[in-house]
């Protein structure tokens, strides 16, 4: 009986070393790779141009813009991290491959070939008409100064291009509307043919705008979009995923978004006249009363990143 005893024991403890072996052989296959996935960090290479609202420095250094507020909230659900790269080219650099992504872009079925757009956009961009600062003849307060004028437009913006000519047409306004190809862009831009005088006015959004531009008009809105490499589908469905749960988690995310990073992208620009100029020089000193702490007009002595419009 003791010896039986002794045998069932034995036998009990054989069964459990087994099953315990068992279990140490399962968790020996599955940690390594769990702990493997854990240590591999997806970083994307990030363009970054100076593009007010969209990808830009704050005062500190860090990296702030709608683009870089949406990828922050896509890192949640794809664990990217991100390498933000300064360009002054962005297109041509994205069509060399220099970048995963690129935000601030818009739609063009031209464009196909060179973006990959997933199926959901980051908000809504007012389109711009840009004059030059030294231009009197164009006043932002008065669209009737812009009759006559000749309009710069890349002529793959077939949206904003029709929107223009609806615009136009609702301010009575007789334009001509110069077009330019790829071939003609500088720096993926067309700024140098207003700052050079061959046309009046530029229709874009203002990215990027050189000092000696400034927006004389605005209207409409089109759908802005981070888009990466026209044949990395797996970044396009990462994309999709998270972009997806951001709005089913906030339908509003968007629109605020667009408030906070695009609040003060005002138009208009107080280009001054010949007989105001030539007041102010004889005058030496002009006094000018504003209402105190007046945003986003008047905004010297607090804390808001700017003196406002009209300092």
């Amino acid at each position: 009986t003791v010896f039986m005893k002794d045998k069932k024991i034995y036998s009990g403890v054989h069964r459990l070393a087994a099953v315990f072996l068992s279990v140490l052989l399962v968790l020996s296959l599955f940690f390594p790779r769990a702990a493997a996935a854990e240590q591999e960090e997806v970083v994307l290479r990030v363009a970054f141009p100076n593009a007010e609202g969209y990808t830009s420095l704050s005062e500190d250094g860090s990296p702030v813009g709608v683009v870089v507020d949406y990828l922050n909230e896509i890192s949640k659900y794809t664990g990217w991290k991100y390498e933000y790269i300064p360009t002054g080219n962005a297109v041509g650099d994205f069509q060399d491959g220099k970048f995963d992504l690129l935000g601030g872009t818009f739609y063009s079925e031209g464009l196909e070939d060179i973006f990959g757009y997933p199926d959901y956009n980051c908000g809504y961009t007012e389109a711009k008409l840009m004059a030059r600062k030294d231009d009197a003849s164009i006043r932002s307060y008065d669209t009737g100064t812009l009759n006559g004028k000749i309009i710069g437009a890349y002529d793959r913006s077939t949206e904003n291009i029709q929107r223009l000519k609806d615009w136009l047409t609702i301010q009575a306004l007789d334009c001509e509307i110069r077009y330019y190809s790829r071939d003609d862009l500088e720096h993926g831009n067309l700024y140098n043919r207003l700052e050079s005088g061959e046309v009046d006015l530029l229709l874009g959004y203002g990215t990027d705008m050189p000092d000696t531009l400034y927006a004389a008009a605005s209207f409409g809105g089109q759908a802005h979009y981070i888009v990466a490499q026209p044949d990395n589908q797996a970044i396009l469905d990462q994309l999709n995923m998270a972009l997806e749960q951001i709005y089913a988690a906030d339908p509003d995310f968007s629109e605020k978004e667009q408030e906070k990073n695009f609040a003060d992208n005002m138009t208009g620009y107080a280009v001054l006249t010949e007989r105001e100029l030539s007041y102010i020089a004889e005058k030496g000193t002009v006094t000018v009363a504003v209402p105190d702490n007046w945003h986003p007009l008047y905004c010297v002595g607090i804390d808001d990143y700017h003196e406002g419009f009209v300092p």
